[in-house]
């Protein structure tokens, strides 16, 4: 676990965090109006949740191909008995099954369309969030070390030392040419004891090899990385605002393959759902600091407040909660480099942009309109991609 006073030191001290906690599965069965999850539930006893499942049609929401067409696709509207069955497959494979429905209906629900050659490859998405959500919560706390890219892991990976494109690279069993089992050696890379240090949007691509290897299993996960390269680096972001490119802080042009990433742009913060991957930005004047941005996970919705977590915090916090750590990265980096002071007329507030004279990059390009906070174009998984299905 990265311990708070360890942050502290590396990035500039941060203050006593007030925890904000999920909700457990059973409180949230109750308030859905499910009883346990050892006692079967009818459609009756389902009423209290339905306020929260109910369809709205008139959005794209899911899809699913047409049987026996290659390219044409319909609705996909799950009735009550479709949802309670999935319910009580996730709760028996140890999933947390209220998510689950959550996220099923946040599908339905949006404005994006989420398309499937057939209601099993839903399920395997469904079940992708889960458990990247899951190992945000738990396996994040094994990345022990915030900083430059290193681990004691050399058995398996190849340090790329590369200030520009740093990363991992698996290495190869020389005799044929083979990865040295992924599967081991993805799971070595979070080992505490092997010491891993990297940014914030590396360990999102780290969870997300090993998400990819707990729902496929060792033996699959091993077979589609046999020869192919894997390759961990940190996450780029891109634009989809037409020929706009988008830029880091240090206003360098960032370009990335994202074939197994579905990007959507947004509006607000309810268009997020759980496994939803995206940045808060920090104010744009942050040159080659690590603060510039956060790289997190969305985790839900708890208690009203959108969740969300990102390396190397203990906690999922709020949007608000995050945008004032980012605000107290701004003062350290501001304190440590006295020459960007004089770039800008700091103002009193600094939730709003620092000067006219150098506006925020990003600021028109945030959920809100305000900076420091979350980048309107977010990344949702394609499992397809992800699992090698197509």
């Amino acid at each position: 676990m990265f311990k708070q006073e360890q942050r502290g030191a590396m990035a500039g001290g941060f203050e006593n965090q007030e925890t904000e906690t999920f909700v457990s599965e059973d409180e949230r069965m109750q308030q859905m109006g499910f009883e346990n999850e050892t006692d079967p539930v009818s459609v009756n006893e389902q009423e209290s949740a339905k306020t929260t499942l109910e369809v709205n049609t008139k959005n794209p929401g899911i899809e699913i191909k047409k049987a026996g067409t290659t390219d044409e696709y319909e609705s996909f509207e799950p009735d009550d008995t479709f949802r309670e069955d999935f319910r009580k497959e996730l709760s028996v494979a140890g999933y947390d099954a209220i998510q689950g429905l959550e996220i099923l209906s946040a599908m339905e629900k949006s404005n994006d369309t989420f398309r499937y050659k057939d209601a099993d490859t839903m399920k395997k998405e469904i079940r992708y969030r889960l458990t990247t959500v899951k190992l945000m919560q738990t396996t994040i706390k094994d990345i022990p070390g915030f900083g430059q890219w290193s681990t004691d892991a050399t058995a398996y990976w190849e340090v790329i030392a590369d200030k520009v494109n740093p990363g991992f690279r698996l290495k190869k069993d020389l005799s044929t040419n083979e990865n040295l089992n992924p599967a081991l050696a993805i799971e070595a890379l979070v080992d505490p004891k092997n010491n891993l240090r990297v940014d914030c949007s590396t360990a999102l691509a780290v969870l997300e090899f090993i998400t990819v290897k707990r729902e496929l299993g060792e033996t699959a996960f091993n077979e589609l990385y046999k020869t192919k390269e894997l390759l961990i680096e940190p996450l780029k972001r891109q634009s989809e605002h037409g020929t706009k490119k988008h830029r880091d802080a240090n206003l360098n042009d960032l370009t990335a393959d994202t074939t197994d990433k579905k990007e959507k742009k947004i509006e607000s913060y309810d268009e997020l759902i759980p496994g939803d991957r995206g940045h808060f930005m920090n104010f744009g004047n942050m040159k080659g600091d690590a603060w510039n941005a956060e790289f997190v996970l969305y985790m839900g919705k708890v208690g009203g407040k959108h969740m969300f977590r990102g390396h190397p915090f203990d906690e999922p916090m709020s949007a608000e909660k995050l945008v004032d750590e980012l605000i107290k990265e701004y003062k350290r980096f501001l304190d440590e480099n006295p020459l960007a002071v004089n770039e800008i007329k700091m103002q009193k507030d600094l939730k709003k942009n620092p000067d006219p004279l150098y506006p925020n990059p990003y600021a028109n390009d945030i959920v809100g309109g305000e900076a420091p906070g979350l980048y309107n174009i977010i990344e949702r998984p394609d499992v397809s991609k992800l699992y090698g299905l197509e």
